[in-house]
């Protein structure tokens, strides 16, 4: 399990004072960016040979996230496929309140988007993280 740290900015809440839901994919997103650079492997997102786009994204909120809320997201890798991987999201508020979860797929492709395995490196990194 993977966990980040972030501060909910105010600039991503909406009229009703809460994060704006779509919002919570870019947190979410810079979850999944700690993961990979923290692991030594941001060549996936500086290189272009291989890329690693999200082909499914989902999330439920449970509690509402305020601006500087302290959120920890805890993210864990829940299927790995010959091309594609799921990674799963917990958002805990600073209350220790799970406050939303979500859900992304992604698919290795190489520069032309044609599917292609794994690299083993982000496979084995993968597996580290699976969770039951």
């Amino acid at each position: 399990m993977h966990k980040f740290k972030q501060t909910i900015r105010f600039y991503d809440s909406d009229p009703a004072g809460v994060l704006f839901y779509g919002n919570l994919h870019r947190y979410l997103h810079a979850a999944y960016e700690d993961f990979l650079t923290s692991n030594e492997l941001k060549k996936y997102f500086a290189g272009n040979e291989i890329l690693l786009p999200v082909i499914h994204a989902e999330a439920d909120f449970y509690k509402p996230i305020k601006p500087f809320d302290d959120v920890t997201i805890n993210m864990g890798v829940s299927s790995i496929k010959e091309s594609s991987y799921e990674i799963n999201y917990e958002v805990y508020n600073d209350r220790k309140e799970l406050a939303a979860k979500g859900r992304t797929v992604h698919v290795v492709v190489d520069a032309n988007f044609r599917k292609i395995k794994i690299p083993e490196d982000l496979r084995q990194l993968l597996g580290l993280h699976l969770i039951q």
